[in-house]
């Protein structure tokens, strides 16, 4: 059974050294420690990955609250949300007191960690919390400031498929979060603190952000508001809606027939589009995490040893801002892998990459255009050159470890089941990377080339590795101990 290693060096006894540095091996996942969707470095770096699905659809559009001819609402399944870029107009960017209003509707009970309305990010480990949300924690209404406090009320929010006007207004003097629902006050809670500027300012319905669960049922007439409102005030009846007035920051009705969501009030306006189609336009958004299948089925046989399956629908992501894995010069990439066969797909399929888009590396399979049950091995110098190799072809439906070795002006050197294969000349060298990200599964942003099957001790080496040195054999991972830290 594996461990978690607190430091990782290489038995190099068959090349007359008692061992190598430490730094020879840089990082390795097996896969058998899981925490949550997270998966942690095995090699001590602190680097941790986490799972996220990109099993995304558009949230449907739906009758309205009133019921009229032309009142829309949105109706969210758990596999998508909407999304709005606040960076250019500061429109959620507000300063309480204020009151956040949305009339939802839902049949699943004790949702939490999820959110009608949210903005900023409660967690980021590379930008700064901040901003707020409007939610269920335990199926009660919860109103947060990301970063200095959640709010739980004691008020329950009916799953009972019907719809339910749910607000909250923060009383910043007072220090008092009001809870209404159905226009009417259920509760006020004691709270403290300042909205804080969130790192990234985007305004999400139907989540919170990356970690957290998304929310399941419907949404519509979404207001945020200046000060706060009486309860004559507030948009609580279902027939008739409340003009805009200039109190109004922020007023989403989701009526529009087709295009993006946009917001009215006497901010300028805002679009909320939906998250899949922010994928497509290339921009970097978390996508919706889900639990990952972690399988028993692995390169060793041995209990407790597992490995991680992909359907093509879910990748792994790794936060690297140190740039732990950003080697300029030789590096060695390596796996245990055991493929499914896609009949649909003739494009390369990325095992694993790092740097994309513009600098990096990564070791792929690829499909043959002209015969897809032939899947070959190849290595990539991101940004500038893929280097197949064509006469490394693996199977699938096997376990089979495959490494790529890259000597700096020199060559990249190919194993499979820790033979030599083939050295194809490379002297055209490596970009920096261009991201912080780690992508295990997939190619960022790029469905189509997403890994089908199983993974295994994935491990990057920052120098190129020779055959006796790979973690080739699948009962024993070769020259591996464990150190402790001083």
């Amino acid at each position: 059974m594996k461990t978690i290693l607190q430091w990782c060096v290489w038995a190099t006894l068959l090349a007359g050294s008692p061992f190598w540095t430490a730094a020879d091996v840089t990082v390795s996942f097996h896969f058998d420690t899981f925490t949550g969707l997270d998966f942690t470095d095995n090699t001590g770096y602190g680097l941790q990955g986490r799972i996220v699905s990109s099993a995304l659809e558009r949230p449907a559009r739906i009758a309205g609250v009133s019921g009229s001819e032309n009142d829309r609402a949105v109706a969210f399944t758990g596999k998508g949300a909407l999304a709005g870029d606040d960076s250019n107009t500061f429109s959620f960017d507000i300063l309480p007191p204020f009151t956040i209003e949305v009339w939802a509707r839902t049949t699943r009970a004790a949702q939490s960690n999820t959110a009608f309305v949210s903005y900023g990010f409660p967690d980021n480990p590379t930008q700064a919390s901040g901003g707020y949300r409007l939610g269920l924690q335990e199926g009660r209404l919860v109103f947060s400031l990301y970063g200095v406090v959640d709010v739980l009320s004691g008020v329950e929010f009916p799953p009972d498929g019907q719809w339910h006007h749910a607000a909250a207004a923060y009383d910043f003097d007072r220090g008092i979060v009001h809870f209404f629902l159905d226009g009417k006050e259920k509760q006020s809670v004691e709270a403290a603190g300042d909205v804080k500027l969130p790192g990234r300012l985007e305004v999400s319905f139907g989540e919170v952000s990356p970690g957290f669960l998304p929310y399941i049922g419907d949404l519509d007439r979404v207001r945020i508001s200046e000060g706060i409102l009486s309860m004559a005030d507030m948009d609580s009846d279902p027939a008739t809606v409340k003009p805009v007035a200039s109190t109004t920051l922020i007023y989403f009705s989701f009526d529009e027939a087709s295009g993006n969501y946009r917001s009215q009030g006497s901010r300028p306006a805002l679009a909320a589009v939906p998250v899949i189609d922010l994928l497509a336009q290339g921009v970097e958004y978390q996508q919706i995490p889900k639990t990952a299948e972690i399988v028993s089925d692995s390169p060793s046989g041995k209990p407790g040893d597992t490995a991680i399956l992909f359907t093509g629908q879910e990748f792994a992501l790794v936060e690297d801002p140190g740039g732990i894995l950003e080697f300029p010069e030789d590096w060695t990439l390596e796996a245990w892998i055991k493929p499914q066969y896609v009949p649909d797909r003739t494009n390369a399929m990325v095992l694993y990459a790092y740097g994309a888009p513009g600098g990096g590396h990564s070791l792929q399979l690829a499909y043959s255009a002209d015969d897809p049950t032939q899947l070959n091995v190849r290595g990539t110098a991101v940004g500038v050159l893929d280097i197949p190799a064509p006469n490394t072809f693996v199977v699938y439906d096997q376990w089979q470890h495959v490494a790529v070795a890259h000597k700096n002006g020199e060559s990249m050197t190919f194993f499979l089941n820790g033979q030599l294969s083939e050295v194809i000349e490379y002297t055209q060298g490596m970009r920096p990377r261009t991201n912080e990200f780690l992508y295990i599964g997939t190619w960022p942003n790029a469905l189509a080339f997403a890994y089908v099957g199983t993974l295994d001790r994935i491990r990057f080496s920052d120098r190129a590795l020779t055959e006796a040195e790979l973690d080739s054999d699948p009962s024993t991972f070769t020259g591996i101990e464990t150190w402790d830290l001083y």
